[in-house]
């Protein structure tokens, strides 16, 4: 993913140099020294000068950037963070490098590592970690929280640490946790005369109340409200939920899994929902109205979404939802995100952007960003205001699957899933096909 040569490398170049450049010196030789006879020094007697005063050297600022992603609001977060990190370490000045979202500020971080000057400190996804690992594009943080008294690890969830930890380096500070949760429109369940959803439901509850909730135009048959949504593209927890896996392991992986058994059987619960069901809108449908649109807008009564998206929703007027956790397969299960603040190697001052990536994990930079966007907090003492479906989540969570070429695998779950989730090819042929192409790059040196 990183097309320039990783820092460990040009580290070494130059160390490389220094020690030929040291052995061309030593291979000329010792010079013979000639013999002095000593002169006595001649005594010089003291004068009186006058010293002028010394003027108090004025300290340049610290120039850091921090590299982040998220539209306006979100960038008002930020701003707002870092208008107290001024306060609190004035003689630091802090440049914003954002992107309207993920994609594109992967995109820019890309570029700017290529050229040798990406951000000081960036807010990443656990699961993108391990391709910028691989490269050498982090600075493993294990020296800095060694000589950094002040800095305790064990104020963090245990689940915050792991994802961002490579061969026993920890590479991230953890800023915070996404898991999903089932919302549901209490409007339309009180409409329909149902209960609304808890947390002892099991996969056949949902689409029970899923096809009651959905409605059809008398005269078209025409779908005016699904009963359930999601992206269209979230088969993981399905996956797990029923003991299957996407890979032999979910870091690092050797093999992919998602044709087999367990997996391949869940896959086909998930996509039957909106094909053969029809009470969740298809891939297609989705393309043209996000899902959260259509909840937001009353036209579909539940959804699978991350707790994030409450930003979102706390702005509903219509009607009141509520979310409990998603409903159980054969096992709960639930995919986590995490997102961490890394520090790239290419900075040229190290020291400093440690001071601003532990504050923005601190309780002081957490506090205004993870509010803000209504995430789970990494750290302990801040998750009391988290929902409970969601905290209780974290119990079951599985951090997603990673790998240094998780981008090209993506690239082949996301070209080939549609076809399979239309119903114009059989899921077995499609994922035997994703498999195929998946261990063909998972073998690649």
């Amino acid at each position: 993913m990183i097309t320039r040569h990783s820092p460990g490398m040009a580290i070494m170049r130059v160390f490389c140099a220094l020690a030929i450049l040291a052995l061309l010196v030593a291979g000329c030789g010792p010079t013979p020294t000639p013999t002095l006879t000593p002169v006595p020094p001649t005594p010089v007697p003291p004068t009186a000068t006058a010293v002028p005063p010394t003027a108090t050297p004025v300290p340049q600022p610290v120039k850091l950037q921090l590299g982040v992603w998220g539209g306006p609001a979100a960038e008002a977060l930020y701003q707002s963070a870092l208008k107290v990190f001024k306060a609190k370490y004035p003689n630091y000045d802090v440049e914003l490098v954002t992107a309207p979202d993920f994609l594109p500020f992967l995109q820019k971080l890309q570029t700017l590592m290529a050229g040798g000057n990406p951000p000081d400190v960036i807010d990443l996804g656990n699961e993108w970690y391990a391709p910028f690992v691989a490269k050498g594009a982090f600075l493993d943080l294990t020296p800095f929280i060694q000589g950094d008294s002040d800095f305790k690890l064990d104020a963090y969830l245990p689940a915050a640490l792991q994802p961002l930890t490579f061969s026993g380096k920890l590479y991230g500070l953890p800023k915070d946790i996404g898991v999903n949760g089932l919302y549901y429109n209490k409007k339309l369940f009180d409409k329909a005369g149902l209960k609304y959803p808890d947390n002892t439901w099991k996969w056949a509850d949902l689409l029970a109340a899923a096809q009651k909730l959905t409605v059809r135009d008398a005269a078209t048959g025409r779908v005016t409200q699904y009963g359930w949504a999601d992206s269209g593209q979230n088969m993981w927890d399905w996956i797990w939920q029923n003991g299957g896996t996407v890979f032999d392991v979910e870091r690092n992986p050797t093999k992919c899994t998602i044709n087999q058994g367990a997996a391949l059987e869940a896959l086909q619960y998930y996509v039957d929902l909106s094909i053969k069901h029809k009470v969740a809108p298809n891939v297609a449908e989705l393309q043209q109205t996000p899902f959260r649109d259509l909840f937001m807008s009353g036209r579909v009564a539940m959804l699978y979404d991350t707790i994030g998206a409450q930003v979102s929703y706390v702005n509903i007027k219509d009607f009141e939802w509520g979310v409990t956790e998603e409903a159980m397969g054969k096992q709960r299960a639930v995919g986590m995100t995490e997102n961490g603040w890394a520090i790239t190697a290419f900075t040229k001052k190290p020291k400093d952007a440690w001071v601003l990536a532990k504050f923005l994990a601190g309780a002081d930079g957490a506090t205004i960003i993870t509010q803000g966007q209504k995430t789970i907090p990494a750290l302990k003492a801040l998750t009391g205001s988290v929902s409970k479906p969601f905290l209780d989540g974290l119990a079951y969570a599985q951090p997603m699957f990673t790998s240094p070429k998780l981008l090209e695998m993506l690239t082949v779950f996301l070209a080939e899933f549609p076809a399979a989730a239309l119903g114009a090819k059989p899921l077995k042929d499609t994922t035997d096909s994703m498999c195929t192409k998946i261990d063909a790059i998972l073998a690649q040196k």
